[in-house]
Formats: C-alpha cells, sequence, structure tokens
C-alpha cells in the first residue's frame, strides 16, 4: 500500500517519496486518457470539442464508473468520543470533505484491455500525455474499503485540523484514490490507474467559493473542463481506435491537423 507510507510522512517527505513511485511507475512521464463514443451524438461531439480545445473533463465522483467510489464506513461514536466534536459537526465536515475534488482517471500504462472496456471496443480515443507536473498526480491503491480503519484516519484527521499541525490530512485525499479490487465483473487492478484531483473552489464563478456536503447535487454540478496547461499536461498523441466510424474519423483527424496533434490510426 502506496498510501500507508505516504501518510506517515511530513508534506515535504510525502511529496518526494510521490514523485520517486511515481517516476518508478511511469514510462518518460507519459500517462493514457481512454475515450470512448457511443450512440449519443450530443455526448460525442461534447467529446470532440473538449479535445479541439484541449481540455480534459473531470468528473463529480458520483458519476464515475464505480458506485463505491468515495464509499467510506466509520464509527460515529467513537469519533465523537475521540473528537469531542458533535455528529452534526463530524458529518458535516466529513460531506464537505466529499466535495472538495473532481477527478480525472488515467492509465500509466498503454494496453489493449483498456480499448476494450474504455474505448468502446475501439471506437474512442487514447490521449498520450506527458505530466510536466508528477506531483499532479496519485496512484491508486487496490484494497478493500473494510479493510480500511477509517475511524481512526477521520479522528486523526480532525485532530490534526484541530491543532494546526501542518501534516498530511489523510481524509482530505484518501477516499479519492483507493478503490475496491474488483468494481462488479471487472478487475479494476488491471486499469493500472492513475488520477488527477481539482479542486474546482478555485473557479469560484462556480459555487461563489461556497463549501457543503452536497452542494455540487444540488447545484446540479457534473464536473468541469480543464486546459491541459491547467494541470501541466503536454499532449504527445492521439491514438484512434480501429472502430471509430468514418464520420467520426474525418472529424478527428480535422481536429489533430488544426491543433498539430501528432496522432496515429489504430
Amino acid at each position: 500500500m502506496f498510501y500507508k507510507d505516504y501518510f506517515n510522512k511530513s508534506v515535504k517527505s510525502a511529496t518526494e517519496y510521490k514523485i520517486r513511485y511515481l517516476k518508478y511507475l511511469l514510462n518518460d512521464s507519459n500517462i493514457y486518457k481512454f475515450i470512448q463514443f457511443n450512440d449519443n451524438e450530443e455526448e460525442n461531439l461534447l467529446k470532440l470539442e473538449s479535445l479541439k480545445n484541449g481540455t480534459l473533463w473531470f468528473s463529480y465522483y458520483r458519476y464515475l464508473n464505480d458506485p463505491t467510489e468515495y464509499k467510506i464506513e466509520y464509527n460515529i461514536r467513537k469519533t465523537q468520543k475521540n473528537t469531542n466534536l458533535s455528529r452534526e459537526e463530524i458529518e458535516y465536515l466529513n460531506g464537505s470533505m466529499k466535495e472538495m475534488y473532481d477527478v480525472c482517471c488515467f492509465s500509466y500504462k498503454y494496453n489493449d484491455y483498456m480499448w476494450d472496456i474504455y474505448a468502446n471496443d475501439g471506437n474512442g480515443l487514447c490521449i498520450v500525455f506527458q505530466s510536466l507536473d508528477l506531483d499532479m498526480l496519485y496512484p491508486i491503491d487496490y484494497i478493500e474499503k473494510n479493510k480500511i480503519p477509517f475511524t481512526n484516519l477521520i479522528i486523526n484527521s480532525f485532530k490534526a485540523l484541530d491543532e494546526g499541525i501542518i501534516t498530511n490530512i489523510p481524509m482530505a485525499v484518501l477516499p479519492f484514490v483507493v478503490k475496491n479490487p474488483m468494481n462488479g465483473y471487472l478487475n479494476s487492478t488491471k486499469e493500472n490507474e492513475i488520477r488527477m484531483l481539482y479542486s474546482f473552489y478555485s473557479d469560484k464563478d462556480i459555487t461563489d467559493g461556497k463549501l457543503y456536503p452536497d452542494i455540487k447535487m444540488r447545484s446540479g454540478y457534473l464536473g468541469l473542463n480543464v486546459p491541459y496547461d491547467k494541470v501541466d499536461l503536454r499532449l504527445k498523441k492521439v491514438i484512434i481506435g480501429k472502430g471509430c466510424s468514418a464520420e467520426l474519423l474525418e472529424k478527428i483527424l480535422e481536429i489533430c491537423e488544426e491543433n498539430d496533434y501528432d496522432y496515429e490510426i489504430k
């Protein structure tokens, strides 16, 4: 488990540890984003527009394809006893942390399995990026979530916040970067997943910089398109799936040529 060691370090040491680990995982700082097309023409056009504009979709975690995303179970009575916080305060703080980040998922390995599952049997794209700042990336730990001591992590996080300790706060990040090994019939470990987390609160026009439980659901928020350079990514190549229609292929090639994107057809 990467994060077991990561959260036992100071902020500086944890960052250095993460970057060393990512250099071990990644080949030339490359990460891969698979995008699928389907029968929804409007959705397909939005994805093409995103490619044209050089943006990535960061999703509200509730709309990721794994229903167990951010699923945490903890003992609220034990948390109350060890933090002197009320049930309402604990639920408010935990609920607010759920809203902190949006998520964009990548793979740190390129393989055909991802085309089958995440690019609609080749009716899609694989965008190859180079990460210019590895600290923007978070590896995924695959572990049964019921084995994670969330109660103790929550208690320690609240105590650190209360004491003003400058340290890694596990509950601010951990629920976004751990996954159950199995997602239904899919073996999630084969994804070789790595993630970016983006806080939409830097774009204050969305919610006026406010943060509280379920603010995104209440406002109908689904996610956010973020420019590549804002998350320190450089597009290296667009790989076009063999299952793309002639019409889609024509549009993709036009976008690649207009933007001077390197590309290949699988």
